[in-house]
Parts: C-alpha cells; structure tokens; sequence
C-alpha cells in the first residue's frame, strides 16, 4: 500500500509545481524586435507593422508596445503575460487615446494610453471625468447629484505614445461609485460618467485613409475616451 500511495503524493506534487508553472510562474523578458513585428503582423495584416518604438511596462503581465507601420502610421499593442508566455491580446490604430483596463474592478489598474503622430503637433491632451447633475427621488429620500468635473492635463513634448494611471481623485471617485454599486462599475463608466479629452489642436484626419483606422482586440478590455468640446464641460 505504501508504494502506490507514495506515487500519488508524487503525481500531485508534480500536478502542483506544474500549475505554478504554468499560472504563477513569473514572466520571462519580453519578445525580441523582431518577433513583436511579426506577432503583430500575423495577428493583425492590416497593421503594415515596421518598427517598434518601445516596450512599456503596465505591470509585471501587461506591456503596451507602440509602433509604426509600413505606411508611417503610429499604432499600439497590447500584451499579457497568460499560460507562461507573452499573448498578443489587441492591435489598434485609432490616432486617439484610449483606457486600458487590465483589471475592469480595479481603476487603479486602468492607463490612458496613445499612440499620436508628430505630424498632428500636438502639444497637450486634456483629460477630463465628467458627470451631469441630477435628482432623483422615492416616496421617503430625495437625492440629489452634483455636477462632477475633473481634468488631467498630460504634455506630448518628447514621445508620440505614452501610458498614464488615472489621477487619485479619479481612482477614488470610481471607487466609490464601485462600492455603492458592486460589480456594475463597467455600466457605470458607459451609462453615467463621460470620459473624453480635448487636444490642444484640431486632429487632422484628412490624409489618412479611413481603411487605415483599426482595432482588433482578444479578451481585452478597453474603454474608448471621446473627444469633448469645451461647450460641453
């Protein structure tokens, strides 16, 4: 009896080193140049990727790797650390900025992200969380909701891309919300908080063809930021 029973206790032990492996295990160094250009290209042809600018490191499992294509387009993609090796998870280029949400419940986790190029001279982005005023009301309590506006003014003077955390004020705000509301903060952003941004400068579409706008995006959650107007603050 003893002799089985110690190969079940290896077989488990063996099933567990496995699982760290393969789940917690921590990640390796990130692709070469080269076999980021064609992950990205396999991935996504529409992409034309011909250089990468950079590896830019969210977290320990999520890296954001800008580039530019055949087309001298700027584009951004998206990678995690999943089953012990680094997954392509989404390809864009939107010429506007986004947020990247690797954990939807955590906004401390969240990065507006952009990818914009120097040919737009840009100079700042202006990021604003806005929310209307409102009242509600049931038969015993009256609420009523101020109008919430915040803004984080971000510099474009040495790089085309660039990931930032959302300021404090913004991640303790969502969270509060978060707590009122547990598990419905991914409503909330779409349905009662506008996030957008206003750039120095008009975004010049006209050369760029509208075939050449694209995201293609695996498990990945991202939230589209709108471009506000000053009447709207």
């Amino acid at each position: 009896m003893k002799k089985p029973m110690l190969w079940v206790a290896a077989a488990a032990i063996c099933v567990l080193i496995l699982v760290y492996w393969f789940f917690f295990s921590q990640p390796d160094s990130f692709l070469e140049k080269d076999q980021t250009v064609e992950s990205i290209n396999k991935s996504s042809p529409r992409a034309y990727a011909r250089e990468i600018q950079d590896v830019v490191a969210i977290d320990n499992k999520h890296m954001l790797v800008p580039y530019i294509s055949k087309q001298k387009n700027y584009g951004l993609s998206y990678w995690e650390w999943e089953f012990h090796q680094w997954k392509l998870k989404g390809v864009e280029n939107s010429l506007r900025p986004n947020i990247w949400m690797t954990d939807v419940n955590d906004p401390s986790s969240y990065r507006i992200v952009w990818n914009i190029a120097p040919e737009q001279k840009l100079h700042s982005l202006d990021f604003y969380l806005l929310m209307k005023r409102g009242y509600s009301s049931s038969a015993d309590r009256a609420t009523y909701q101020p109008k919430i506006q915040m803004n984080k003014t971000v510099a474009l003077t040495q790089k085309s891309y660039g990931a930032v955390p959302l300021p404090k004020e913004w991640i303790d705000f969502l969270t509060s919300m978060q707590k009122q509301n547990p598990d419905q903060l991914n409503s909330i952003l779409y349905q009662d908080i506008q996030l957008g941004y206003i750039p120095d400068r008009e975004l010049n579409e006209e050369n760029i063809h509208p075939e050449q706008f694209f995201g293609s995006f695996t498990n990945l959650q991202m939230f589209p930021l709108m471009e506000l107007r000053k009447e709207d603050l």
